[in-house]
Order: C-alpha cells, then sequence, then structure tokens
C-alpha cells in the first residue's frame, strides 16, 4: 500500500472515529470524566494500605469517601444554586432600574440605543425567566451527580485491579496496555496540581467576596475552583457571574473589585505558586493547550474543556507508544 493511501485510510478512520465520539458525547463525556476522577483517586487506596489496613478494606473505606464526598459537594453546590434561583426575581427591579439609567446616559450623549434596551431584547422579566431556568437545569445536573459518583466507584475497582496486575505480573508490565496506563502519573500531577492551585484561588475568592458582601461566595468559589481545570480561559470564565451580581447589587465599583481581585489572584496562583509546585512542565505548548481546548469542547462540549489536557495527554503518549511499537516491529 502507498504512503498517500495510508495517509488517506489512516485520515478517514479518524473522522470517522472522531464523528463517533461527537455523536455520543453526552455519555461518552460522563464516562471519561468518570474514567479521570478514579484514576486521580485511586492513590487513596495505597495510602490507607499502608496504614496496615487490608486492600479491599482500603478499596471499600476510598469508595465509600467517594460517594459520600460527591453527595455532600452535590448537595451544597445544589443548595446554592437553589438559594440564587429562589432570590432572582429579587433582581428584576434593579435591572429595570439600570435599564434605564443606561438609556438616560446615552441619550444625553446623544446616542439613540432604544432599539437595543427595546422591551423584545431586554426585559427583566424575560432576563429572569431565562437566568432562572438556565439555573434549573444545572441544577437538575447536579441532583443526578450522585451516579457519576457510583460509576467512579465502580471504575476504581477496575483500576485499582488493574495497577496491582502492573505490579505483580513483569510480563504484562511491558505490553502496550500497561505502558498505556502509566500516563496516568502526568495526569494526576496535572489534576493534583489544577486542585490544590485551584482551592488556593476559591478559598482566596470566597474570602474577598465575603469582603465585599456579594450574595453566595461559597457558589462562586465552588465555581472558580472548578473552573481552573480548563486551561487558559477558565479564570475568566470565573469572575464574570459573581462581577455580573456585584453590579446589580452595589454598582459599578464592587463590580470592578471583583473583577480586579479575581484577576489578581488567579495571575498570583497561575505565576508563582503553580510554577513552584509544577517545577517540571508537561511538555504541552500554549498552542497546543488552545487547540485541544477548542477541539475536545468541540467534540465533547462543556466536560470536553476539562478533559482537554488529560486526553491530549494520552494522545501524545499513545502516538508515542505506537511509534515505539512500530520502530520494533521494522528491527
Amino acid at each position: 500500500m502507498s504512503s498517500l493511501n495510508r495517509i488517506l485510510i489512516s485520515g478517514a478512520s479518524i473522522v470517522i472515529i472522531v464523528a463517533g465520539m461527537k455523536a455520543a458525547s453526552s455519555i461518552l463525556g460522563f464516562v471519561l470524566f468518570a474514567v479521570l476522577l478514579s484514576t486521580c483517586i485511586s492513590p487513596l487506596v495505597t495510602l490507607i494500605a499502608r496504614k496496615g489496613v487490608p486492600r479491599n478494606l482500603a478499596l471499600a473505606i476510598t469508595i465509600l469517601f467517594v460517594i459520600l464526598g460527591g453527595f455532600l459537594l452535590a448537595s451544597l453546590i445544589g443548595t446554592s444554586i437553589s438559594r440564587l434561583v429562589q432570590t432572582l426575581p429579587g433582581y428584576e427591579s434593579r435591572l429595570g432600574e439600570l435599564q434605564r439609567a443606561f438609556v438616560s446616559l446615552f441619550d444625553r450623549l446623544n446616542i439613540d440605543i432604544s432599539d437595543l434596551f427595546s422591551k423584545d431584547k431586554f426585559d427583566p422579566q424575560r432576563i429572569i425567566r431565562i437566568s432562572t431556568a438556565i439555573l434549573g437545569v444545572v441544577l437538575n445536573a447536579i441532583s443526578t451527580s450522585l451516579f457519576l459518583f457510583i460509576l467512579v466507584a465502580l471504575m476504581l475497582v477496575e483500576v485499582v485491579g488493574f495497577e496491582a496486575r502492573i505490579q505483580e505480573d513483569i510480563s504484562f508490565r511491558n505490553s502496550l496496555r500497561a505502558r498505556l496506563f502509566e500516563v496516568r502519573k502526568e495526569i494526576r500531577k496535572f489534576v493534583s496540581i489544577t486542585a490544590l492551585t485551584g482551592l488556593v484561588t476559591a478559598i482566596a475568592n470566597v474570602i474577598l467576596l465575603v469582603i465585599l458582601g456579594v450574595d453566595f461566595p461559597v457558589l462562586w468559589g465552588g465555581l472558580s475552583f472548578l473552573l481552573s481545570f480548563i486551561p487558559a480561559i477558565g479564570g475568566i470564565l470565573s469572575f464574570i457571574l459573581p462581577a455580573l451580581l456585584a453590579f446589580l447589587e452595589f454598582g459599578w465599583t464592587k463590580s470592578i473589585i471583583v473583577i480586579v481581585g479575581f484577576v489578581v489572584i488567579n495571575n498570583l496562583v497561575d505565576n508563582v505558586l503553580k510554577p513552584k509546585l509544577m517545577k517540571q512542565g508537561l511538555d504541552i505548548s500554549i498552542l497546543l493547550i488552545f487547540l485541544s481546548l477548542m477541539f475536545w469542547s468541540w467534540v465533547l462540549g462543556p466536560i470536553g474543556a476539562i478533559l482537554a489536557i488529560p486526553l491530549t495527554l494520552f494522545i501524545k503518549r499513545f502516538l508515542a507508544e505506537i511509534r515505539i511499537e512500530n520502530q520494533n516491529g521494522s528491527t
């Protein structure tokens, strides 16, 4: 087979695989996220076992921790969102005041923006209804997240069993599957450091919001923690909603303070704390980070933004191992 035909067939195969992944994105993204969580949580089993606890009991304790911890986290976020949904109608009058203030300001500048703020396009009641509907969808997703943690618990059993087989079976340790599985170390490093720095960022953001008196600081802190796993743009997305809420509650001054505070905190953590923890980079360029973020978000939806770096690390390792296999086969 000629090189051109081989390239065309490989390209067509990739297109078919990507199309299949996109068609099954709702299920595939959910499963891949569960795989990522189980891979990152599995060291806890070894840590507990080192304390003298039997390995099966250590696994059971870890699974119980995952389910209870996930349930408590989902309950906390769900309660905050429920309260926000109930509070939203109270901001309707404030939205109306802001609408009139904007129209008056631009009228003094002889700029007609009446069409932009027409009742069809900028109706406070309509905005509140849309926001409530969106938050309701998020709340329903969180209420079903218990299934995710059950899936993580089941996958944790498989991951721990696979790790034990690699340690015990020397012949299996050199297989392609076992070598690909080693990418989990890089993924764990990325996730653990991102989680730690995201937690520091979230705590600092919550303290800032509490000082400013912005509503639901824990919810926005939790959101900033989750968005810290989205490279490049996660920090920008994290301050949009709390800044908007601060604007509705107090006006421009505190809204700008929220934006500046979030930017300063994110930059300090990303440029001072994270490099010290990371020490050695993941050998991924900024361009590749942006491209992977765009690609996996397109294929898997919003959850693809969180999975972008882990999936890219896995594909890099897969291509490297395939290249080694081909070189060994040709010699």
